[in-house]
């Protein structure tokens, strides 16, 4: 993350004449597309750990000969539990799931195929439809 930073200075004097300047490396905001791709590319690129023997963290990588255990960097994005998944139903994790549920799309889908309009929508919610 260190190459997402930027420099920044300030100027300091009498009336705005920067007798002093200050320059300080800042990290960018969040908003930044710079930022954000660099995120999206670490968050892509992370690992599933396990706590080692010497409490280091432990990835298991595929190579040719198999799975090998590799001793993560400090510097690399790191998880310890895959997401949920909350299109399918987990009810020890809270989730209902969206199967079965009426989403935007099923609706315009059933208006599309009846013919019909329905005045009144209030009976279906929007839900997001889960992709994969």
């Amino acid at each position: 993350m260190e190459a997402n930073h930027r420099l920044n200075c300030k100027c300091h004097g009498v009336s705005g004449s920067c007798a002093q300047r200050v320059c300080f490396r800042q990290l960018r905001r969040i908003d930044d597309a710079v930022m954000q791709k660099a995120l999206k590319a670490r968050y892509l690129a992370a690992k599933h750990v396990s706590v080692g023997p010497n409490k280091q963290l432990i990835a298991k990588t595929l190579t040719a000969s198999g799975f090998v255990d590799e001793v993560v960097k400090a510097s690399e994005l790191v998880f310890s539990e895959h997401s949920p998944d909350y299109c399918n139903k987990e009810p020890h994790r809270g989730s209902v799931g969206t199967h079965g549920r009426c989403t935007l799309i099923d609706l315009q889908q059933q208006l599309n195929t009846n013919g019909t309009s329905y005045s009144d929508t209030s009976e279906y919610r929007i839900v997001l439809p889960c992709l994969k």
